[in-house]
C-alpha cells in the first residue's frame, strides 16, 4: 500500500493509490467505504520534463479520471471533491479544489503562468481539454458513501 505522508496529514483522511483502487473487487469497496466514512484516491501525473509524456499523461489522468467516477457511482459512492495538488503528490505545497474560486486562484498566484508563444497556447490548449493546470503533480478524488 503505497503512503502519501504529507498529503494524508494535510488533507486529513485516508489515501489510496489508483492503481490500488482498481485492484479492489466491488465487495473490497463496499468494505473500504463503510470503514471510512470519507477516502481519497490520489491520481499521479508524470513529472516527465518531455512536454509529450506530461501531455500524454494529464490525457491519462483525465480518462483515469473519468472511468473512476463511473466505477464509483455503480458502487454507489459519489464524489465530494476534487482536489489539484502541487508540485507533486509525496511533497505538496499547495492544494486546492478543482472548480472553484480556489482553483482560479491557484493559477493568478502559485502555479506557474504559461510562456508566450506556441508552448503557452499548447498548456493551454492541454487545460482546457483536461480542465486542470498541466503543472499540478496529482489530483485527489475525496470519495464519500452515498
Amino acid at each position: 500500500m503505497e503512503t502519501y505522508t504529507q498529503l494524508t496529514e494535510k488533507l486529513k483522511i485516508n489515501l489510496i493509490s489508483l492503481d490500488e483502487f482498481n485492484a479492489l473487487t466491488k465487495i473490497e469497496i463496499k468494505e473500504l467505504s463503510s470503514v471510512n466514512l470519507e477516502f481519497g484516491i490520489v491520481f499521479e501525473i508524470n513529472e516527465n520534463n518531455n512536454p509529450l509524456i506530461k501531455i500524454l499523461s494529464l490525457i491519462r489522468t483525465k480518462l483515469d479520471l473519468t472511468m473512476c467516477l463511473k466505477r464509483l457511482f455503480k458502487s454507489r459512492l459519489h464524489r465530494v471533491e476534487t482536489i489539484g495538488v502541487f508540485p507533486n503528490v509525496n511533497n505538496p505545497i499547495a492544494l486546492y479544489c478543482v472548480g472553484t474560486v480556489a482553483e482560479s486562484y491557484a493559477h493568478e498566484n502559485i502555479l506557474p503562468t504559461f510562456p508566450v508563444g506556441i508552448n503557452g497556447n499548447i498548456r493551454k490548449l492541454v487545460m482546457r481539454l483536461v480542465k486542470f493546470h498541466p503543472s499540478i503533480g496529482g489530483i485527489v478524488l475525496i470519495v464519500r458513501k452515498d
